[in-house]
């Protein structure tokens, strides 16, 4: 009989507990979901509304972040583009093409270059990214998004297929305690 303890810090003590509690072992998993529908037509970025929170055991841990945000972008001319954006609480720490001043995100979307009068692009923006907080307080990541373009009535949809309430989707945003 392997008699184990685990501890708050992280820490597995006893027989057997050679195995537990190593580097790269995953201490705690949060994972946040998000339904609402949420639009924009601006260039700035604003919050998506999906946030998940995660309070580290130790300040050396790292935090894997893993979100699938779902998207809807159409525009009145050849290209619907716009970008995402992922924060640790105020700090912008992955942010996807843009230009050197951080505006007209583009990471997501379609041009056709001389093609239709109208453009709509669904899909889901992804990523992964492994964070050192060095905290061991609440920690909130979100994501945020923006057009690319704020002429030819852009609008970008969360979890929506231009507002359609029939065809929502769910994004989700993953986050593991990874101990270092």
């Amino acid at each position: 009989v392997m008699a184990i303890t685990f501890h708050p810090n992280g820490d597995v003590t006893g027989t057997g507990a050679s195995n537990f509690g190593q580097t790269g072992t995953v201490l705690q998993t949060v994972q946040a979901t998000q339904t609402s529908e949420v639009s924009t037509s601006g260039t700035s970025f604003i919050d998506t509304g999906l946030s998940g929170s995660i309070t580290p055991s130790s300040n050396s841990s790292k935090i894997l972040v893993i979100v699938t945000q779902r998207f809807f972008i159409e525009r009145s001319t050849d290209q619907a583009r716009g970008g995402f954006r992922l924060l640790r609480g105020s700090t912008v720490i992955l942010q996807g093409p843009n230009t050197a001043s951080g505006s007209e995100p583009g990471g997501e979307g379609f041009s056709s270059g001389n093609g239709p009068s109208a453009i709509q692009f669904a899909g889901a923006y992804s990523c992964s990214f492994l964070d050192s907080p060095s905290t061991t307080s609440a920690t909130t990541y979100k994501t945020q998004f923006a057009n690319n373009q704020s002429s030819a009535s852009p609008n970008i949809y969360i979890n929506s297929l231009n507002n359609n309430s029939g065809e929502d989707g769910v994004s989700t945003i993953t986050l593991m305690e990874i101990k270092q």
